[in-house]
């Protein structure tokens, strides 16, 4: 969930925090940044429509960069349709980036607003308050600040920023073939976009920076004699403190939610160790009661020629025993995986939630189906269909198989090998190799099988 507030402080924050150095009134800065962050969202549902938004992410960002670099001269020409087309040009621009990002994560999970979604919901609008807040915040901030002190945070902000658009400018412009990919500013690039993560988290500590040089600045305890100048100190004083104490808490909220984000929500849920198994008389078979603690049961099976099969054994319904066997796999996404998460079945690679009674039905992004047998007690795989999966993993380990001529145990990195009916044997020497593919019938059945030898 903190991905939403994550997504707002990427873009909305930024452009909030920048924005606040104008010391303008209320409706020449704020309100036109508003109405710009809006017009953002419109022009990317627009392109989204119409056109790839990828070449208007190039203009956004162009755009962006432009407003950045004269934004110096808001400070010389005291002009109100010069600073409102400013915020309004900036805050469209990050608006824009907003949507961009935030593409893919829908914050409504499905057609009905469940509780996912107004948890989503909740997220998302706490992002865009604490912005507003930062931005009143630093505003009031800014104003206590020397002149130089002002103009010094003032030009890194500027440069961060500026530093921060080139590079997401550069990427897309390498990605639509105007700059070429293979060059030392790839090196950059990439850089200045892993650094883009943590701006919300650099821009939080520039804010406490802003209220400890304030709270610094205050004016020192007056006398009570003159009881008008110690009331006006006590309430600078005050004042100070309670921005001091705000800033602390916008900061610690945005650098948390931000940093939750990074090392913990965004990182990939980790796999359960798949247990290795091998078939008996040709096929697996496992008790059916193991799935009745409504969990999910990951093997694995690893072919003669090393490739690794994982599928997974699960209970559709918590209340009356319906196993299913899929591989660990999807025809979409890959071979990445799928984890369990209370009453739903979740895609490593694309986080989509499977209802779990869907699961063994083909299509989507549900997992890859094969035919087993369930007869009341047992479920029963076959060897020659679960092979039929090798095609859809892509991990290869090394694994001790048996020569069909000499049955002496070898590693199935030999390098003499012969391919029949769609199994890969493995061989000592070449003699052996010879042998099988004289006359293979009499070392193995088409089904893999060992033969006697006579």
């Amino acid at each position: 969930m903190s991905i939403f507030f994550y997504h707002v402080a990427l873009s909305v924050f930024l452009a909030a925090f920048f924005l606040s150095f104008f010391n303008k009134p209320f409706k020449t800065v704020f309100l036109p940044a508003l109405f710009g962050v809006i017009f953002g969202f419109a022009c990317f549902s627009a392109f989204a429509i119409s056109v790839n938004t990828d070449g208007a992410k190039i203009f956004f960002d162009a755009l962006a960069i432009a407003v950045l670099l004269i934004s110096p001269l808001l400070f010389k020409f005291e002009n109100y349709y010069l600073s409102a087309s400013a915020a309004f040009l900036l805050a469209s621009a990050y608006g824009f980036d907003y949507r961009f990002i935030s593409a893919n994560f829908g914050i409504f999970a499905g057609e009905l607003l469940d509780s996912l979604s107004l948890a989503n919901l909740f997220m998302a609008l706490l992002g865009f308050a604490v912005c507003a807040c930062a931005y009143f915040l630093a505003r009031a901030l800014a104003t206590k600040l020397p002149s130089a002190l002002k103009a010094a945070f003032f030009a890194l902000t500027l440069i961060v920023l500026t530093l921060d658009r080139l590079g997401f400018l550069g990427l897309s412009l390498m990605q639509e073939g105007f700059v070429p990919t293979y060059s030392n500013l790839l090196s950059i690039v990439a850089k200045l976009i892993y650094a883009n993560g943590f701006l919300p988290i650099f821009f939080s500590v520039l804010l406490a920076v802003f209220a400890i040089v304030a709270l610094a600045l205050a004016p020192k305890r007056a006398s009570r004699e003159d009881i008008i100048k110690f009331r006006l100190v006590k309430a600078a004083r005050i004042g100070a403190w309670r921005n001091f104490g705000f800033a602390l808490a916008l900061g610690a909220i945005t650098s948390g939610l931000s940093l939750y984000y990074i090392n913990i929500e965004s990182k990939p849920p980790m796999l359960s160790p798949a247990t290795i198994v091998e078939p008996v008389n040709g096929e697996f078979k496992f008790e059916a009661s193991i799935v009745s603690d409504n969990e999910l049961h990951r093997f694995a099976y690893v072919t003669d020629d090393g490739h690794k099969i994982r599928f997974f054994l699960l209970n559709r319904f918590p209340d009356k025993l319906a196993p299913v066997a899929v591989y660990d796999s999807c025809a979409i996404c890959g071979d990445m995986g799928y984890v369990k998460k209370g009453e739903n079945l979740i895609c490593i690679s694309c986080n989509v939630r499977i209802f779990l009674p869907s699961v063994g039905k083909p299509g989507g992004c549900n997992p890859i189906p094969f035919d087993f047998k369930f007869d009341g007690q047992n479920i029963i795989i076959s060897l020659e269909e679960l092979e039929k999966g090798a095609t859809f993993f892509g991990e290869i380990v090394e694994k001790e198989v048996t020569d069909p001529v000499s049955r002496q145990k070898i590693k199935n990195s030999s390098k003499f090998s012969y391919l029949y009916y769609g199994r890969t044997y493995f061989f000592e020497n070449s003699d052996n190799q010879a042998k099988f593919e004289t006359d293979p019938e009499k070392y193995v059945t088409t089904k893999g099988v060992l033969k006697e030898l006579k």
